[in-house]
């Protein structure tokens, strides 16, 4: 058994979330060494929001201008991401091309 502590992971989704539920369970259940830090929609209104409230993790939506695209949105998601220190992230089903 690794005395590692587990990295901190984001998930980013655009939608219903199942590729980050099915993740999420798999690091709380301890099969994935890691900790989900934090969900991440570009989409207020995304319904894996919901799941991820559910299993206790917190959620972070970027505001509108910031989920348009461009550096706006990359800006606002590495704050988010610095502010939680992640070390890795999940694009499960996040429907923005990012550079």
């Amino acid at each position: 058994m690794s005395t590692r502590a587990p990295l901190e992971a984001a998930i980013l989704i655009s939608g219903r979330g199942s590729n980050m539920m099915a993740i999420a369970r798999e690091c709380l259940a301890g099969h994935i060494a890691a900790r989900v830090a934090v969900v991440i929609s570009d989409r207020a209104d995304a319904p894996g929001l919901a799941g991820a409230r559910e299993l206790g993790l917190e959620t972070a939506v970027l505001a509108p201008a910031e989920s348009a695209g461009g550096a706006a949105l990359e800006v606002s998601l590495a704050a988010v991401l610095e502010a939680r220190g992640c070390d890795v992230i999940a694009l499960a089903g996040f429907m923005r091309i990012l550079s």
